[in-house]
C-alpha cells in the first residue's frame, strides 16, 4: 500500500512537472496548469505528512527557475508560497486528526473497561442479595 501511495505521488509529479515544461515554458502560460500542483501536494499530505512540503518545494522551484527564465518569476513565487503553505496547513490538520484518533480509540477502551467493571459489580450485588 505504501509503495502504491509512493508510486501515484511520483506519476503525479511528473504530470506536474510535465506541465510545467509544456504551458509554463513552451506556451508562455503561468497560471492555470499550477492548480494541478495541488493534487500531489495534498495527497503528500494526507498520506506522508509532512513530506508534502518537499513535494510543494519541488514543483516550486522548478515553477520559479522557469519563471526566472520567462522573466515573470514575482507571481511564481507568490503561488509558491501558497502551495508551501497549503502543504503545511494540511499536513498539521492530518497530523492533528491523527491525534484525536488515538484519543477516541483511548476513550472507546477505557468505557469499555468501566462497561465491564459495572456489569461485575452490578452481578456481585445481584448475587448477594
Amino acid at each position: 500500500m505504501h509503495r502504491a501511495r509512493e508510486s501515484v505521488i511520483v506519476c503525479m509529479i511528473a504530470v506536474s512537472l510535465l506541465c510545467e515544461m509544456y504551458f509554463h515554458y513552451i506556451r508562455n502560460t503561468d497560471v492555470v496548469y499550477t492548480h494541478l500542483f495541488y493534487i500531489p501536494i495534498l495527497l503528500a499530505a494526507v498520506w506522508f505528512g509532512y513530506y508534502s512540503v518537499l513535494v510543494a518545494g519541488l514543483l516550486g522551484v522548478t515553477h520559479i527557475y522557469i519563471g526566472i527564465i520567462q522573466n515573470d518569476y514575482i507571481p511564481a513565487t507568490f503561488r509558491v508560497a501558497l502551495m508551501v503553505t497549503v502543504a503545511l496547513v494540511v499536513s498539521y490538520v492530518m497530523e492533528w486528526k491523527c491525534l484525536v484518533d488515538e484519543d477516541i480509540e483511548s476513550i472507546k477502551k477505557q468505557t469499555t473497561q468501566t462497561v465491564e467493571t459495572l456489569r461485575e459489580l452490578t452481578f456481585t450485588l445481584i448475587r448477594n442479595e
